[in-house]
């Protein structure tokens, strides 16, 4: 990744913000680019998994919008909400329930 593809891929999420509205599309036009621009294979569900299934408690089949995984450990839990969402703690929360059931480390709301 170089700053010029950076500023680039910035550029355009301006120019389409207005037309990102909902979960998925924010994962299409958003998410995954941001992921492809910084070295991930997000065609390969070795290295991005989506609907990554996270069970909490007596919850089974939690999903996890998308899994970043490493040599097959999942390095990053990703969950994703629409562009146009203000995040809130309830958001946060359901990122925490999936985080506390994983070995990953690192979270991250989009």
């Amino acid at each position: 990744m170089n700053f010029q593809e950076l500023e680039k891929f910035r550029k355009n999420l301006i120019n389409r913000k207005r037309s990102i509205t909902t979960e998925e599309t924010t994962k299409i036009s958003l998410i995954l680019p941001l992921f492809r621009l910084l070295g991930y294979d997000t065609e390969n569900p070795d290295e991005v998994k989506a609907e990554y299934a996270c069970d909490v408690g007596v919850k089974t089949s939690e999903k996890v919008d998308l899994a970043i995984l490493i040599d097959g450990e999942v390095k990053m839990l990703v969950e994703c909400k629409s562009a146009k969402t203000k995040l809130n703690s309830n958001h946060l929360n359901q990122l925490l329930r999936y985080y506390s059931v994983s070995d990953c480390r690192i979270g991250v709301f989009f």
